[in-house]
């Protein structure tokens, strides 16, 4: 049941944490630019190099345009708190996912797996996070919080039950919570 895209090969990941590829914040800006640059032209190639580098300069298009041409995904909901997602099947998210199994850098978790297909409501979008280490604060877009969806850390032995964080990629937005929502989950997990 292994998926390497997915956990890394059984390497054991918090989102925020993992291989720090989520984040380098301890070293200075430029040299952490150089490195996502390095990783982009290993993993994408010169022209997707260049495209991602002409997208987040602004050159010629807007955020949507230059994110349908690089042959992303449009992952602009605009969720809100309140807000009803359903969780996109496995198959339709490992489309989104790069080479570390990552969207934009955030990556999905084997312990997501089991809210694929669920309704969950929006708790908070994530818009800043504090990362305790290196004191920075960080910027993020198009990433939500869902209610009830943590991570038990029981193949990690956390017990910090820390939100999974959900880039906008990754769900669909839904008119209510129908069947499948938070509480048949949590009885199908209680029995």
């Amino acid at each position: 049941m292994c998926d390497p895209k997915i956990c890394g090969g059984c390497q054991m990941a918090c989102q925020p944490g993992g291989k720090r590829e989520f984040s380098r914040l301890s070293r200075p800006y430029p040299l952490v630019a150089l490195g996502r640059a390095l990783w982009r032209l290993r993993d994408g190639g010169i022209k997707a190099t260049l495209r991602h580098s002409v997208a987040c300069l602004g050159i010629g298009s807007s955020v949507k345009e230059s994110a349908i041409r690089s042959g992303g995904y449009v992952e602009m909901l605009g969720l809100q708190t309140g807000d009803w997602v359903q969780v996109k099947s496995y198959d339709e998210i490992r489309q989104t996912l790069g080479a570390h199994g990552a969207t934009r850098g955030l990556k999905f978790l084997s312990g997501m797996i089991p809210f694929c297909g669920r309704r969950l409501q929006v708790h908070k979008r994530l818009e800043t996070m504090f990362f305790e280490e290196s004191r920075q604060i960080r910027k993020m877009k198009n990433t939500v919080l869902l209610e009830g969806a943590y991570c038990d850390g029981s193949s990690y032995h956390c017990d910090r039950s820390c939100f999974y964080y959900w880039r906008e990629a990754w769900l669909q937005k839904v008119d209510g919570p129908g069947a499948g929502g938070l509480q048949q989950f949590l009885g199908e997990v209680r029995s």
